[in-house]
C-alpha cells in the first residue's frame, strides 16, 4: 500500500490588537481623546514597514474633579490638614456621582494591587481611614 504524505500548508497570519484605556482629564472633551487617538494611529502608519493601523473608540467616559467648595472636600481636609490634593492615573465610578451632581471623593487606606489576587491594604492605614471618617461623620 502506497504511503502517502499530506500537503502541510503553513500561513503565518501576522497581526496585533493594541487596547488602550486612557483617563479623561477634568479639561479635555471627547474630540482631544479623538484627535489623540488620530495622531498616533497616523504617528505608527507612518513608520516604514508593510502595515496598516486602525483604530476605534468603544467608549469615553466623563473626567470628574470634586469642586473645591464640596462639603465633603472641606471636611476630609478639616480632619486631616496634612493631606494632599492629587489627581489619579485612573478612572472611577466617582466620575459618575459627580456628573449628576453629588460631589465624591477617592479615600482610601495605603495599600496595592486594587481588583487582583494579591491586593492588600495597611492595617495601620486602615484604622487611620476609620478614625478619619468617624470624625467627619461625628462633625456632621
Amino acid at each position: 500500500m502506497p504511503t502517502s504524505i499530506p500537503w502541510v500548508s503553513t500561513e503565518w497570519m501576522i497581526r496585533s490588537c493594541f487596547q488602550w484605556e486612557r483617563r479623561t482629564l477634568p479639561d479635555e472633551s471627547a474630540r482631544d481623546l479623538t484627535s489623540e487617538l488620530k495622531r498616533m494611529i497616523q504617528a505608527v502608519n507612518n513608520h516604514a514597514g508593510d502595515h496598516t493601523v486602525k483604530g476605534c473608540e468603544f467608549f469615553v467616559r466623563p473626567p470628574y474633579r470634586v469642586p473645591d467648595d464640596a462639603e465633603i472636600l472641606e471636611r476630609l481636609q478639616k480632619v486631616t490638614p496634612q493631606s494632599k490634593l492629587v489627581g489619579l492615573s485612573f478612572w472611577a465610578d466617582s466620575a459618575l456621582a459627580g456628573a449628576m451632581g453629588i460631589p465624591s471623593v477617592l479615600f482610601s487606606p495605603i495599600g496595592h494591587g486594587a481588583h487582583a489576587v494579591d491586593e492588600w491594604v495597611s492595617l495601620k492605614s486602615l484604622v487611620g481611614v476609620y478614625e478619619i471618617l468617624k470624625k467627619v461623620i461625628i462633625a456632621f
